[in-house]
């Protein structure tokens, strides 16, 4: 989604329009026999007569993200995709949490009782990785919970409602791409000292960002 988060981001600062279009059974690799002018109509028309397409219009909505477009920029969330992971795991009711892990919690691979199923919680937490994508705010917490799933226990599924308990008040979130913003590319990166209670090893992440947006890499385990 890295590629995404480029387009979007220099999509808003230029201005530029973006339009979806799906292409049936093609692979765009290729050149195309004559030269597509900067123009949306007629680079569709150009699609078109090479492909089987369907024209979508301006950008709404893609691979679960909800597109919003305004002169300020451009701002994309999964709230749909949230809605649909809290009415799956049954917490629509569930009482709102302010946030998605509890401070200093520490989970380990041996504490409390393995659940009889791992199935649903192997699959709620690819889903909560998935969500990481609009949700930056979770992706500390769905680390956590990821290095657990070959042998989930009790605590760690109590962990995971945890994060869906925080959903309910902050579903509509997700990431602005605004219009004034630069195009600079900044890194930043951060670690904490044998933090693992498992390996006793430190966890270390890095996140780059064009201009305000995050592209967040993925925290690793170190031995110091």
């Amino acid at each position: 989604m890295t590629i995404v988060y480029c387009l979007l981001s220099v999509a808003a600062s230029r201005q530029w329009i973006i339009h979806q279009m799906d292409i049936h059974n093609a692979f765009l690799h290729g050149d195309l026999d004559e030269k597509a002018l900067l123009q949306i109509d007629h680079y569709k028309s150009v699609l078109s007569r090479h492909f089987k397409t369907k024209d979508l219009g301006p950008l709404k909505y893609f691979l679960s993200l909800e597109v919003a477009r305004s002169f300020t920029g451009i701002f994309i969330n999964q709230r749909k995709y949230t809605l649909d992971i809290l009415s799956n795991s049954g917490q629509l009711g569930a009482r709102p949490a302010s946030f998605p892990m509890e401070q200093n919690l520490k989970l380990t691979a041996s504490d409390g009782n393995l659940l009889s199923d791992p199935s649903p919680y192997r699959q709620l937490v690819g889903r909560l990785i998935y969500l990481t994508i609009t949700r930056p705010d979770i992706a500390f917490a769905v680390n956590i919970l990821s290095q657990f799933m070959h042998t989930p226990r009790a605590p760690h599924l109590t962990a995971a409602h945890q994060v869906l308990r925080y959903f309910k008040c902050t579903s509509g979130h997700g990431i602005f791409f605004a219009a004034s913003s630069g195009l600079q590319l900044i890194a930043y990166t951060d670690s904490d000292w044998a933090s693992c209670s498992t390996t006793r090893r430190s966890t270390t992440a890095t996140s780059s960002n064009s201009g305000p947006i995050p592209f967040l890499g993925a925290p690793r385990n170190r031995q110091q």
